[in-house]
């Protein structure tokens, strides 16, 4: 009966054991995971802030060549077109 009884405590312990390493892995995997994920949201921030700069950019020169076609469009139809 003893044996069985030190046989018990010892399985709960190792148990316990096992089950305070799955604890302990898993607090490190969420740790890691929240800083690769914070990680990757800077690069998405960034790569976002790049590419509203590169549309802002495309706008502007969009409007400028917009402008210029209007305004040369404008010259013709003023002057009529010159061969």
């Amino acid at each position: 009966m003893s044996t069985q009884l030190a046989e018990a405590q010892r399985d709960k312990a190792k148990a316990e054991s096992e089950c305070n390493a799955l604890k302990s892995s898993v607090g490190s995997m969420k740790e890691s995971w929240a800083r690769e994920v914070k990680a990757l949201r800077g690069e998405i921030k960034k790569a976002d802030e790049g590419w509203k700069q590169e549309r802002d950019e495309v706008l502007e020169k969009n409007a400028a060549l917009l402008k210029l076609v209007q305004d040369q469009s404008s010259i013709i139809f003023f002057f009529g077109e010159s061969n």
